[in-house]
């Protein structure tokens, strides 16, 4: 039993923008979760067959440590 309509759902999620889909991946890298983010073949050339693959974010993307400022001694 569900508590939406499943057409509701699937409008909703087609409804989501790419810049949503960022946020909430950025969210959860900051929470240190397993993202995985899709990026351009680097050997594009190469594997006609895939132009895109999905690496993890860890690979693509900094850690992100809090602002620190300069202890003086």
């Amino acid at each position: 039993m569900r508590n939406t309509s499943k057409w509701l759902k699937k409008t909703m999620h087609r409804e989501r923008t790419e810049s949503d889909i960022m946020f909430s991946k950025l969210k959860a890298f900051k929470k240190n979760k397993n993202v995985m983010v899709t990026i351009p073949n680097p050997a594009g050339k190469s594997e006609k067959n895939k132009p895109f693959i999905r690496v993890p974010a860890k690979e693509v993307w900094k850690e992100i440590e809090p602002y620190r400022m300069k202890e003086s001694s």
